[in-house]
């Protein structure tokens, strides 16, 4: 995702655009998994959790985001 992409993406994100979500799920979601797996080892259940939680955190303050 580029700076244009991510700035589309959050001005979606902001009007509540559920294909902006989407988007920033599909180019994010994987890093973060591989992140969060090497930080917590390789239990897949736990990952999946932190990864969820910290997307839901995500969009749940993306209004607010500057």
């Amino acid at each position: 995702m580029d700076d244009q992409q991510a700035r589309a993406a959050i001005a979606g994100l902001r009007r509540g655009d559920p294909d902006a979500w989407r988007q920033l799920y599909d180019a994010l979601a994987e890093r973060l998994w591989r992140e969060v797996a090497r930080r917590l080892g390789p239990r897949p259940a736990d990952v999946a959790d932190v990864v969820q939680e910290t997307m839901l955190a995500a969009a749940k303050s993306a209004r607010n985001y500057d």
